[in-house]
């Protein structure tokens, strides 16, 4: 009888332990390597990354290789413009980092997969508040979401008495003849335009040829006050980058910029501060995506998990300065950036997502490149002579006259 008992307690055990080992075997896992479409196996070996310059810094290269055990061949790029470029070239990548717009242009030309988030289980630390937003929709299925920054109003309150809550302090300032030639734009076309649109109570994302140009007008208007663009080939989010730098020394007093820029400008000028304004403002994410030609799709999803643990976002973000999407990693954050402006998410105002518009960017591109054209023509002279800023002639990729 004892013999009895004991074989069908063995007998109970062993299908407990099946039981458990089967229902391990069920849960998603993010390393295993399974099969690519033609039933061959992937031994990860290296990861070819595109990135946006500023994000990714070696400390943080050494730890994530050594972590996935992967290496990492990163192309970096500084202007959207630039991005599309690459991505018209015979180069490829596994894992990409790309403005939102260009991460709907390509799930629109079916280049990417979509996210298959039982893979990542970290992004349950996204934010909240992002599937909320009804433009997120199509933004999440095909990509996640890692940065992201606000465009609006920088200012020195050594210089500016009062708080510029709407557009029209920029672009017609009360007192413009004390801030000619010390306000600032930024010289990304669809930004810039999308700002100027919504000043003038019209959408970001128009396709109408005549609002369009009436925002290139409104711009135009404004450039007779000589402000002070960018001019270099590596021109970051539109040269906010340059912007911060000249509003830190006292150079710009008023000036259009990113969340990201001021927040980084204000620890050397804590006179600093930024608007978002109740016009209305735009909010601007760079988001992982997966190439359809991907040659690791495992291992770029293993990545992605990767770079949403809390700590790692945290770091990503005190070394870039770019808020992350990530509300996990707030312990982790240098807490001087963390309740500056970079994490000024524009709540309660109405913010808006550049669309990816198709054959109608071209609209934009034409409207930016005339006005450029003036600003080399009537606006640089005038600064070369006068006002002596450097690295304000505007040379990037994101003019194409």
């Amino acid at each position: 009888m004892k013999k009895l008992k004991f074989i069908l307690i063995g007998f109970v055990g062993l299908l407990v332990f099946y039981g458990i080992r089967q229902e391990f075997r069920a849960l998603p896992t993010i390393m295993a390597v399974e099969p690519l479409g033609d039933g061959s196996e992937w031994a990860p070996t290296e990861l070819r990354v595109l990135v946006r310059h500023g994000y990714f810094s070696p400390e943080f290269k050494e730890e994530a290789e050594a972590r996935l055990g992967v290496a990492f061949k990163i192309s970096y790029y500084f202007s959207e413009d630039q991005c599309w470029s690459l991505l018209e070239s015979d180069e490829s990548w596994d894992l990409m980092l790309v403005p939102d717009r260009i991460a709907l242009r390509l799930d629109h030309l079916k280049r990417t997969y979509d996210i298959n988030y039982e893979r990542i289980p970290n992004h349950h630390n996204l934010m909240v508040s992002l599937p909320a937003q009804s433009e997120m929709g199509s933004l999440l299925r095909c990509s996640v979401p890692l940065f992201f920054t606000a465009v609006g109003i920088g200012y020195d309150t050594r210089f500016v008495g009062s708080i510029p809550m709407t557009w029209k302090a920029l672009f017609q300032p009360a007192n413009a003849g004390f801030m000619r030639g010390h306000l600032g734009l930024l010289n990304e076309p669809r930004r810039c335009l999308g700002i100027a649109l919504i000043a003038l109570g019209l959408s970001p994302n128009t396709t109408h040829p005549g609002e369009i140009k009436q925002a290139a007008e409104h711009v135009k208007q404004f450039l007779s006050l000589i402000p002070a663009m960018d001019r270099s080939a590596e021109s970051v989010h539109g040269g906010a980058e340059f912007l911060a730098q000249e509003t830190a020394r006292q150079k710009i007093f008023l000036t259009m910029i990113t969340s990201a820029a001021i927040s980084r400008a204000m620890v050397a000028n804590p006179g600093l501060r930024f608007s978002s304004p109740v016009d209305g403002t735009l909010l601007c994410i760079d988001a992982l995506v997966i190439p359809r030609n991907t040659q690791n799709r495992i291992m770029a999803e293993a990545t992605i998990n990767f770079l949403l643990q809390p700590r790692i976002s945290a770091l990503l973000t005190n070394v870039s300065g770019f808020a992350t999407t990530n509300e996990a990693a707030t312990a982790y954050f240098d807490p001087q950036l963390y309740h500056g402006p970079a994490f000024a998410f524009p709540t309660g105002k109405q913010f808006y997502y550049l669309q990816d518009l198709g054959e109608a960017e071209a609209l934009y591109q034409a409207a930016w490149s005339d006005l450029m054209a003036y600003y080399q023509d009537q606006v640089v002279p005038v600064i070369d002579r006068e006002l002596g800023f450097d690295r304000t002639f505007l040379e990037s990729n994101d003019y194409k006259p």
